[in-house]
């Protein structure tokens, strides 16, 4: 009983000793974190968000006099953006980091900032859900700051609903095409006659499963099925 009651109050210390704080505040070691790894200088109490710094590799942003510290503890907790550009979603497909914004890790450590995309309105990315992007009437979401970059061009991820999916019993939806496509890579969505959609199709760690994605070319661009990217002018096949 003894011995529980000392793992306790280390416990409780430990927490208290690495709290959460707000992403982007003036720490007392001058920085402010600005995500799970990266901070900037706090100059005249006021955070240099012109030059972002990053934690080497394992290491997390803490109020502590160290900055980055290693995580060694399951119960750690970072002092900005628990939830943010973190990839702990199942398997490692994703990464959230913004309200709304999603980065893919494809199974890495870190997320990969090339392939970022948006939750359509009134969705915000939640990273304990396999779908990604979850209505605000059921979750809070897992990131609780907004995305820096302009997000006005980024594709937005197609979130499927039963209906969608059983008015179209011969196409594919992208989590069925990928999974009996058995093959990663970029593809044109199957019955899109806008020639803008496209899925995603990415193996998860095992490599036996496979999980797949939909998106919309932003703008005025097409989905080119030959070159499997956007481009400009509309491809020859639409």
């Amino acid at each position: 009983m003894a011995f529980s009651i000392v793992t306790l109050v280390l416990v409780i210390i430990f927490l208290i000793d690495y709290t959460n704080g707000k992403c982007g505040d003036c720490q007392d070691n001058f920085v402010a974190c600005q995500s799970l790894t990266t901070f900037s200088l706090c100059i005249d109490d006021k955070s240099n968000d012109d030059e972002i710094l990053e934690c080497p590799q394992g290491r997390l942003c803490t109020d502590k006099p160290d900055i980055c510290v290693e995580n060694t503890n399951s119960s750690f907790q970072a002092s900005c953006g628990q939830g943010c550009e973190v990839c702990n979603s199942h398997d490692k497909v994703f990464s959230c980091v913004g309200r709304s914004e999603v980065a893919f890790c494809f199974g890495e450590d870190l997320p990969f900032y090339s392939v970022i995309a948006r939750c359509p309105k009134g969705y915000v990315c939640d990273l304990s859900s396999r779908a990604i992007c979850v209505k605000k009437d059921y979750s809070e979401g897992s990131c609780d700051k907004d995305y820096k970059d302009s997000t006005s061009d980024l594709p937005i991820i197609d979130v499927a609903t039963p209906s969608s999916v059983s008015s179209s019993p011969l196409i594919r939806d992208a989590q069925t095409f990928c999974r009996e496509n058995a093959m990663e890579g970029t593809f044109a969505a199957e019955g899109d006659l806008t020639c803008k959609k496209y899925y995603i199709c990415q193996a998860l760690s095992n490599g036996s499963k496979f999980m797949g994605y939909s998106y919309y070319c932003s703008g005025s661009d097409y989905f080119d099925p030959v070159k499997r990217f956007c481009v400009a002018d509309k491809p020859k096949s639409c």
